[in-house]
């Protein structure tokens, strides 16, 4: 994809924020996506993952902090993964119960949870922060999740579980942040390829 492709999914994402069941038939295309952790992401501390529709499919744009700002503008495209949402992580895999339940809390819940947290204080994510370090092989999954809100009785944080599978063991890692908030770390003005797409 170019760059101006990734722009225009990103507008499109936050063209449907407000529209509960837009959103609701987007996240009915899939839970997660893979990602092929790139030699140049290496120096990051964290990744940055914004959804967005591209031809009517829901994807993740994956950038490693240090390119996703006005220096890498003209060539954003080289250094961003597009990641197609799809179905592949369920009940045929051995997970952690905790993971497990997250993740089935998102697939169970998300037809419930997406009209109230646009109705809500920050609205729908329009990123996640991902640490690098969750990236521990090569190729990883991302699923999308449910945790529980301690703060609220009965109301769920959206997070990205990071399933790292080095063919001898099983590694969840949840240290993903979704945006907004937007708190002094990561700060708005950090997350260029949001700032491009909505003007």
């Amino acid at each position: 994809m170019t760059s101006a492709d990734i722009i225009t999914s990103i507008q499109n994402w936050d063209a449907i924020r407000q529209d509960s069941q837009a959103l609701i038939d987007f996240f009915g295309q899939g839970n997660c996506f893979e990602y092929d952790f790139p030699a140049y992401a290496g120096n990051s501390a964290v990744l940055h993952a914004y959804p967005g529709i591209y031809e009517d499919e829901l994807y993740f744009f994956v950038i490693p902090a240090e390119f996703d700002n006005k220096n890498y503008g003209d060539v954003i495209d080289q250094y961003t993964t597009a990641c197609l949402v799809v179905n592949i992580v369920g009940d045929n895999r051995l997970m952690p119960d905790v993971a497990k339940a997250r993740m089935k809390a998102w697939q169970k819940n998300y037809t419930i949870w997406t009209p109230a947290q646009v109705n809500g204080q920050y609205g729908i994510f329009e990123a996640f922060v991902i640490p690098t370090q969750d990236c521990e092989v090569e190729n990883v999954i991302m699923t999308l999740a449910l945790k529980a809100d301690a703060a609220a009785t009965a109301s769920y944080e959206a997070e990205l579980i990071v399933t790292n599978d080095d063919g001898k063991q099983v590694v969840f890692d949840d240290f993903v942040n979704a945006v907004p908030p937007f708190n002094a770390l990561p700060a708005q003005n950090n997350f260029y390829l949001l700032a491009a797409a909505i003007i």
